[in-house]
């Protein structure tokens, strides 16, 4: 925080200074934040790339002493030279940025490695937090030291609070993390990886997107407020500082509500929204003349350009794994910061050559127009207005993946059959099924099914590339050139409704933060008739004999672990219960058992689990809570010593679920007449559109679309007005005639199961059906 509350006095200061050498001419201003923030623009990618490979801390801590010595060589520069030029202060700015591109990426993904993955957000929350007060002290203390002055005071407190924040930065804990598997590649490769693993995260890519549209056309306004105090407001420094002040206060609350609302988790119309209130707030700044007024506005546009902010961060820290990290946040360096300069140029050119006020008109309407573009492009591409933004920051993905994927997983995982991992599915498949198999791995299972299932096709799914090589060469090894493998997102499958006749997922479930919403979405891509199978262990079942210490801090350590990732490693356990909080019925439950009971199997489990303490995500996960190489090795040693020990066993129970999808009657044609007469009478007006969509659901008929039943009852609402006139409750009796073809009994008990279920009672309004 010492480090920020610096850099905000010193381009405060910065700013005020330019403005008074140039008369506060805007193209002064942008080029200022030009060659302040364009090396975030050049050099963040190759940051992220190296803050991959190198020690995240000590990146800081050499970029914070460096602007230590840059801050006081330019002090040194004022005493000796009192005439303060141009040039100098825009090296001086160059130099700052530069070791802010450096150190930005290290910065942001520094976080994620140094608190559970519980806590992230609120350390997100925190972080940001930090960051927005000195944004608000920052300028109120630059204001008080250039009271009458231009004193280079800001600058010394910037060395004083660079240099402690290297101390302190030096002396950070060193996080392990696991081996980076491009370690020998060329730097541009890295990079070109880091682009590459956004792009497998479709939301992820498109929060990047709205982000840098946010940065060009909104954000890069805060570079002409220093013009703003003086040629809109006919202020002084006083005045730009309090603009400066009141946009960090705004960015501390947009911090804050973004933080508590759904955790910072954001949908596409969400954020959209976000971006037309920005771009509204830029056009009220270049307009308004009366300074309370603007300070106002000011303080509601930083909230919102944080919200979008803090939003981004938030999905792509918890969504990147540790390998990518440093690259994936350096994209967001780049479109959050290193645009804002570019955006900052071509504001200060269009206000130099028209109007502050038309700028800032011509800004906030583009950004609002792009938005909608952003939006339209969205739903073209996904068919969805609802997928949420930050949906890749729940998904199964290597950053909360337990086991991770290195060799020693993939090899263990590749020893699994069909009929040792899912034999309960097998008497429901057929030739000629479409099946998904979600969190495939390596492929092995993804294979056998497609031998039993052909002449149908499978298709594998992953959130990473890096278990696909392998599943594509055994296809290729086996001949299989139907099977298909490609990344995607449990919880925003990319496959249209009813594709597959099974979805399958093994060992998956307990690894997700919210299990509920994943069978959600796959028994939506399961076809009616189709079949949901899922099958996941409960280590809370698992016995090994004779009984081993090691072993049983191996067990205990792993659980816990699993817990800090948001799995759960008993999920075996509640298949049944998550399945009815789906509400996926026609389920059934069954458990099967992994033994290893001979010398040859538990020796080879043993060997593999050594393996896997050695050269696996636990390994990061474990050094993280402390435990050093050499408790490692001995937590590796007693798995082989159990293994080698007389008689021992390993028992681990298995639950598993099968549902099969009923199909749903096809709504006839004639009960659409019947519901959009219905929706036009005073019973449906009350009810609503929503409501009655849900009500034909439970009653067997199907969901139809709410937006269909809305259209169709309007232009229906003419051609049944006579109808509606008899004053009785036809229109409702009419409904529920034509819903149920089905005995009187159980129609009418369907119907008041359905109403009271929506909360609607016919006696509150004194109709009562016929029927009844």
């Amino acid at each position: 925080m010492l480090g920020q509350l610096g850099y905000w006095m010193t381009t405060t200061w910065l700013q005020w200074s330019v403005s008074l050498d140039t008369d506060g001419d805007p193209m002064a201003l942008g080029l200022l934040y030009f060659v302040t923030l364009v090396p975030l623009l050049v050099l963040s990618p190759w940051a992220g790339a190296m803050a991959d490979r190198r020690n995240r801390a000590r990146i800081i801590a050499c970029s914070q002493g460096v602007i230590a010595v840059l801050c006081a060589a330019f002090v040194l520069q004022i005493v000796l030279l009192p005439d303060l030029t141009l040039p100098g202060t825009f090296a001086f700015a160059f130099g700052i940025g530069t070791m802010l591109a450096v150190s930005a990426p290290a910065g942001q993904s520094l976080v994620a490695t140094l608190v559970p993955r519980t806590d992230l957000t609120s350390a997100i929350g925190m972080q940001s937090m930090s960051m927005n007060v000195a944004r608000i002290a920052g300028p109120s203390l630059t204001g008080l030291l250039l009271a009458g002055s231009r004193s280079s005071a800001p600058v010394v407190v910037y060395a004083v609070a660079a240099a402690v924040s290297a101390w302190t930065a030096w002396r950070l804990p060193a996080v392990a993390r696991p081996p980076m598997a491009e370690a020998a590649a060329p730097a541009w490769r890295r990079v070109l990886s880091g682009v590459r693993y956004v792009r497998q995260h479709p939301p992820c890519g498109l929060a990047l997107v709205m982000l840098a549209v946010t940065s060009i056309f909104g954000a890069s306004y805060v570079a002409l407020l220093p013009a703003i105090a003086t040629e809109r407001l006919g202020g002084g420094s006083g005045t730009f500082t309090a603009l400066v002040g009141a946009t960090g206060i705004g960015a501390v609350l947009g911090v804050l509500v973004t933080s508590w609302r759904d955790g910072g988790i954001a949908t596409p119309w969400r954020i959209g929204l976000l971006m037309v209130l920005l771009g509204t707030g830029v056009t009220l700044l270049g307009a308004l003349t009366v300074p309370w007024v603007s300070l106002v506005v000011a303080a509601l546009t930083g909230g919102v350009n944080f919200a979008i902010m803090t939003s981004t961060n938030g999905l792509l820290n918890a969504s990147a794994d540790d390998q990518h990290r440093g690259r994936v946040m350096s994209l967001y360096v780049l479109a959050w910061a290193g645009l804002v300069p570019v955006g900052a140029v071509l504001l200060a050119a269009l206000a130099s050559a028209t109007s502050l006020r038309t700028a800032f008109a011509a800004a906030g309407l583009l950004l609002v127009l792009l938005t909608f573009v952003l939006l339209g492009w969205h739903h073209r591409a996904t068919g969805r207005w609802d997928v949420p933004v930050q949906a890749a920051a729940r998904a199964f993905d290597a950053a909360r993946y337990s086991h991770g994927h290195q060799p020693a997983v993939l090899s263990a995982h590749g020893q699994r059959t069909a009929h040792d991992s899912c034999a309960y599915l097998l008497p429901h498949l057929r030739p000629g099924q479409r099946v998904l198999d979600v969190g495939c791995g390596p492929g092995s299972i993804t294979l056998d099914l497609a031998a039993l299932v052909q002449p149908g096709r499978v298709t594998g799914l992953e959130p990473t590339e890096a278990p696909l090589v392998e599943a594509r060469l055994r296809a290729v090894a086996r001949g299989d050139s139907t099977s298909q493998f490609a990344t995607g997102d449990v919880y925003d499958l990319p496959f249209p409704a009813a594709t597959f006749d099974v979805v399958h997922a093994h060992q998956v479930l307990q690894h997700l933060e919210d299990p509920v919403a994943a069978l959600r979405e796959m028994w939506r891509v399961c076809k009616p008739g189709g079949v949901l199978a899922v099958r996941d262990v409960d280590y809370g079942t698992m016995t090994w004999s004779p009984p081993d210490a090691g072993v049983a801090r191996w067990h205990s350590l792993y659980c816990s672990m699993a817990r800090e990732n948001g799995a759960e490693p008993h999920a075996g356990r509640f298949l049944d219960t998550w399945a009815r909080h789906a509400d996926i019925a026609h389920s059934t439950a069954t458990t099967s058992v992994w033994t290893y009971a001979n010398a040859a199997s538990t020796r080879w489990y043993a060997a593999r689990q050594a393996s896997r303490v050695l050269d696996s995500a636990f390994a990061g996960h474990a050094r993280a809570r402390g435990l050093d190489l050499e408790d490692l090795r001995s937590l590796a040693a007693s798995w082989i010593a159990w293994g080698e020990a007389d008689g021992a066993r390993l028992t681990m129970t298995h639950g598993e679920l099968i549902a099969v999808k009923h199909p749903q009657p096809v709504v006839p044609l004639q009960v659409t007449s019947v519901v959009s007469r219905f929706l036009t009478s005073k019973e449906g007006a009350d009810l609503g559109v929503s409501q009655v969509s849900r009500l034909l659901t439970h009653a067997g008929v199907g969901a139809l679309d709410p937006m269909a039943l809305n259209l169709t009852a309007r232009v229906t609402r003419t051609l049944h007005e006579e109808q509606l006139r008899e004053g009785s409750s036809a229109p409702l009796d009419r409904l529920v005639d034509t819903l149920a073809l089905r005995d009187d009994d159980t129609k009418r008990a369907i119907l008041d199961r359905a109403l009271a279920d929506v909360g609607y009672r016919l006696e509150a309004s004194g109709v009562r059906p016929a029927s009844s």
